[in-house]
């Protein structure tokens, strides 16, 4: 039948057609007839393999890391290059919380003050890259946050920024990180471990650690230090007791923690091993009976109050030049001559 109706189509329509064009329609009405032009879909998707949107089916799965939705957020915009993040509700958020690198194309790189605290049914904590300050309170009573993963580029652990985190077991300080704050883990009672693998402290606090009752320090000499496994008395945070006379300090230490030996009356003589770079503020604070100490040339951050009620204090010798400690020094004289490479500054008065 279907070949009968080109043929006579064919004879009609013969003025206007070639012969390659004939011969044509008769070969496609030799051809079987197609089926029905309706094709069944859904029987088709059954039969094929499910590929997620992310995947590449040439080259396997790669699935994305997960990342907490921004709808749990609030972003504050920083000038033009940035944002400022805190949580919308802090109840809302639970188990392990991703804080996201970037909102709208521009970098995340500042936790607000008090921006994460009382997220109480928070586990887990991811701090991406490009954040460099935890602003003061930033985490603080996020009593269930066991874990918390800080980023290479963090510069600044503010003021109570994990205070009262009382399930946080371990913590990784980076080696970028400049400054730990007063009170900066107060109060976490199961913190064991704290690694300090930065060298670059200018500012950090023995009352950064208060309450950490489970905290492992390193031993030397009368101290206590905080480190990691390839230096573990980078931090000197504090005298082993304030009754200490003698202390010997690590050829390692690299920074001397504010307040570190403050009320230590009995401590007459003190040398502080060339490496140190830190020496912070209140450090020798209330060391009545403190007469010399030695300081290295290495010293690069050094803090006038760190001698405060040392009324016994008659010399400071330094390894450097005059004009270097006139220069570390800010201006600070005292009751006190400072021993120097090239000569000898006199007291105040002298």
């Amino acid at each position: 039948m279907k070949k009968t109706a080109i043929l006579v189509a064919a004879l009609i329509l013969i003025p206007a057609l070639t012969l390659g064009s004939v011969l044509f329609l008769l070969r496609r009405a030799e051809a079987p007839e197609e089926e029905s032009a309706v094709v069944d879909v859904s029987a088709e998707e059954s039969s094929a393999p499910a590929v997620a949107a992310s995947e590449d089916p040439s080259e396997g799965s790669v699935e994305e890391p997960y990342v907490t939705p921004d709808e749990y957020f609030e972003f504050v915009r920083e000038g033009d290059y940035a944002y400022m993040i805190q949580v919308k509700d802090a109840t809302a958020l639970t188990g392990r919380v991703v804080i996201p690198a970037e909102h709208e194309g521009k970098p995340v790189d500042v936790i607000s003050p008090g921006g994460f605290a009382d997220c109480v049914g928070m586990t887990d904590l991811v701090i991406p890259e490009n954040v460099t300050v935890l602003f003061q309170e930033s985490f603080k009573n996020c009593y269930s946050l066991k874990r918390v993963s800080l980023p290479v580029s963090l510069k600044e652990i503010g003021y109570s920024a994990f205070e009262n985190c009382v399930s946080l077991e371990t913590v990784t300080v980076p080696e970028n990180v400049t400054a730990i704050a007063h009170r900066a883990f107060d109060g976490c009672e199961k913190l064991k471990t704290l690694n300090i693998t930065t060298d670059e402290l200018v500012t950090a606090q023995a009352s950064a650690f208060t309450g950490c009752n489970a905290l492992e320090y390193a031993e030397y000499g009368n101290c206590l230090y905080l480190g990691d496994a390839a230096n573990p008395y980078r931090l000197l945070v504090k005298a082993k007791n304030e009754a200490v006379a003698q202390v010997s300090v690590n050829a390692s230490a690299v920074a001397v923690a504010a307040f570190a030996f403050s009320g230590c009356a009995s401590l007459t003589e003190l040398e502080l091993p060339e490496g140190v770079k830190t020496i912070d503020m209140f450090a020798f604070n209330a060391c009545s009976g403190l007469r010399s100490v030695g300081i290295p040339q290495t010293v690069i951050n050094f803090r006038p109050s760190a001698f405060s009620g040392c009324a016994s204090l008659s010399d400071i010798r330094y390894a450097g030049t005059a004009e270097q400690w006139s220069a570390l020094a800010n201006g600070f004289t005292g009751d006190f001559a400072v021993y120097c490479s090239d000569g000898v500054i006199m007291p105040d008065g002298g």
